[in-house]
């Protein structure tokens, strides 16, 4: 993702932060792999079950893949949790690192009464920030697992793969439609 970014041209000081994150968001993106593949442990068990267990009738099959299960949501969770903070640490890191510079950016403008309207400079940056340090990251490190888990999808049985693949084409356009109208609705508000 950092040689997405760098690929802009990006004031030094900004280049040098992110340079600074890479180690967090490496280490996200290691996890997210993991997360991700954990996060097929429920549907891998409901298949076993009703491919070996319910035939069966094995009841130790049933508890020890009962135990699979517990334990990689576990490891699951615990990964989450670890990729969360370790991506609010890179938040810290990056606020640390700019905050400073951003403030003293915003004092030179204001000082000057040339920017009055770069008071919202500092608001920028805490939005910057959070999409760096939060969901809008996150979001990101998973978006290449669509495809996979699409043809996964596809492989158990093409019928599930068309189901999830229209699915997805609705809620993308329930998201554009809604866009859309945010959009329409703002620019009247503003022009009221």
């Amino acid at each position: 993702m950092i040689h997405l970014l760098t690929r802009f041209k990006i004031n030094p000081t900004l280049g040098r932060a992110l340079a600074q994150c890479r180690p967090h968001f490496t280490h996200a993106a290691i996890f997210s792999f993991f997360i991700n593949v954990l996060s097929l442990a429920p549907t891998l068990y409901m298949l076993q079950v009703y491919g070996r267990v319910v035939p069966t009738g094995g009841v130790m099959t049933l508890v020890y893949l009962t135990v699979i299960l517990l334990v990689s949501l576990a490891a699951l969770s615990f990964l989450d949790s670890l990729r969360s903070r370790l991506l609010m640490r890179s938040g810290m890191r990056l606020d640390r690192i700019l905050a400073g510079d951003v403030l003293n950016y915003l004092y030179a403008f204001t000082t000057t009464k040339k920017g009055a309207a770069n008071t919202t400079l500092l608001r920028e940056f805490d939005a910057f920030r959070q999409v760096l340090s939060g969901q809008g990251v996150t979001a990101v490190f998973d978006l290449p697992w669509i495809v996979i888990f699409l043809g996964l999808a596809f492989y158990l049985h093409p019928l599930l793969g068309i189901l999830i693949y229209s699915s997805c084409h609705q809620l993308l356009c329930v998201f554009l439609q809604c866009e859309k109208a945010c959009i329409l609705l703002s620019s009247y508000l503003i022009s009221c």
